[in-house]
């Protein structure tokens, strides 16, 4: 019966202490927005703070959840050395950049690429997902080995905006004025001979 009770003691306190007592790395991040408008066709950078407060140097950098994948597109987050016990307000900034692509479909007359507009009849198009803290890769400069997640992440939600544009007769006015001074000058040639 003694092992019993020393066995139940044992299990009674890994269950109650806190792992996190146990950790020797890791870190924190600190975000002012969870939702951001970003423009189709467009470079966007969202600022984060990375804090360490735990007992062992980290180099951190930022990705995103894979619902953001597809309006995220060649994310670019330097590394940044968080010296062990970094506390929340001595936070390091440190941007999260990427590119948007193309969302919503223009109304075009020929193609895809001639007399378009854009009317937005279209609902918005919005991404839930989260901001990743990474651990970098180990190495230096061309950075081998590859990231692993630390476990924090923050809330983002993207708003592709969309740009309203009118039908544009830019290429019909410009080939009606080619074709018209093409045809008055060999028209004039002619004429000459």
């Amino acid at each position: 019966m003694g092992i019993m009770k020393l066995a139940a003691i044992v299990l009674l306190c890994l269950l109650v202490v806190p792992q996190g007592v146990l950790a020797a790395k890791g870190v924190g991040i600190v975000w002012s927005t969870q939702t951001e408008a970003v423009a189709e066709n467009a470079r966007h950078c969202v600022t984060y703070g990375i804090y360490n407060p735990w007992d062992e140097d980290v180099t951190a950098m930022l990705s995103v959840s894979s619902a953001l994948r597809p309006v995220v597109v060649g994310e670019e987050s330097i590394p940044t050395f968080l010296p062990a016990e970094t506390m929340h307000e001595d936070a390091k900034q440190i941007n999260l950049c990427f590119y948007v692509p193309k969302v919503y479909t223009d109304d075009c007359l020929v193609g895809n690429f001639l007399f378009c507009e854009q009317t937005c009849s279209e609902p918005e198009v919005r991404y839930d997902g989260e901001v990743i803290v990474m651990e970098a890769p180990s190495g230096s400069g061309g950075a081998m080995g590859s990231s692993t997640s630390m476990g924090v992440s923050a809330p983002l939600t993207l708003r592709v905006v969309c740009n309203k544009y009118p039908r544009d007769y830019t290429p019909l006015v410009v080939g009606v004025i080619v074709v018209i001074g093409a045809g008055g000058y060999y028209y004039f040639r002619k004429r000459k001979k």
